[in-house]
């Protein structure tokens, strides 16, 4: 599977919840993102745990945790081979929102310092 917006977008449309659906009975999962928050299903995030985090993988070394304290999340934009996958910020949200919903990653500090940071966003980290 390669990292894409299509791939991205279809991953995240089939695990959110609407609340329309059927599906807000079922057990949840709220996760909160750097500019939005989703709510996703459990069921279909743990049917979709792998086919995540082989998206993850396709970014940079940088973003992993063994590596350091992450990547600015201006840096998703670019794989690990250099190529822009994307260019929507909202679409590399998306792909924070999935990893956040199957605990892969995490922000360097505490939501009150982003705004202290570079772009106003924190590091990414791929635990």
């Amino acid at each position: 599977m390669k990292l894409t917006p299509q791939e991205v977008n279809r991953l995240f449309r089939e695990c959110t919840v609407s609340s329309s659906s059927k599906d807000v009975q079922e057990e949840s999962i709220t996760a909160n993102g750097i500019f939005h928050r989703a709510r996703f299903s459990k069921s279909k995030i743990e049917q979709n745990k792998s086919s995540i985090l082989t998206l993850f993988n396709e970014l940079p070394d940088g973003f992993r945790k063994e590596n350091g304290d992450g990547m600015s999340f201006l840096n998703m934009c670019v794989d690990r081979y250099g190529n822009y996958w994307t260019s929507n910020h909202t679409t590399m949200e998306l792909l924070v929102l999935l990893g956040i919903a199957i605990d892969a990653i995490e922000f360097n500090v505490p939501t009150q310092l982003w705004p202290m940071l570079p772009g106003n966003v924190p590091n990414i980290i791929i635990k």
